[in-house]
């Protein structure tokens, strides 16, 4: 398992994340975006269950159902589940008011 790349998300305090991501091959920032649709009475900021979309190589829109868990205070393991079934895994932490972390599949 070697780490694919790193992503930022934000909280937008409505339900929506909003993220950046860099894949260790890649030369540029892609975005993410995030609408929570589990867990809505969250006891932890970013945890619960959240339809997921971003862009790949400047074209691709690709969707997932993203679960973000917490382990530990401001410790956070993230699961990426794409409509084809590929998985991603991260684990994260936060950082002042963003969840910063690495993900691998």
């Amino acid at each position: 398992m070697s780490t694919i790349g790193s992503f930022v998300f934000r909280d937008d305090g409505d339900g929506c994340l909003t993220a950046k991501w860099l894949d260790n091959s890649a030369d540029t920032f892609y975005p993410e975006a995030c609408k929570l649709i589990g867990n809505t009475t969250r006891e932890h900021k970013f945890e619960g269950r959240y339809i997921s979309t971003w862009i790949e190589q400047s074209v691709i829109v690709v969707e997932s159902i993203l679960t973000i868990s917490r382990t530990n205070p401001g410790i956070y393991i993230l699961e990426w589940v794409t409509t084809d079934s590929h998985h991603f895994h991260g684990k994260a932490m936060t950082f002042g008011d963003l969840l910063i972390g690495s993900y691998w599949d």
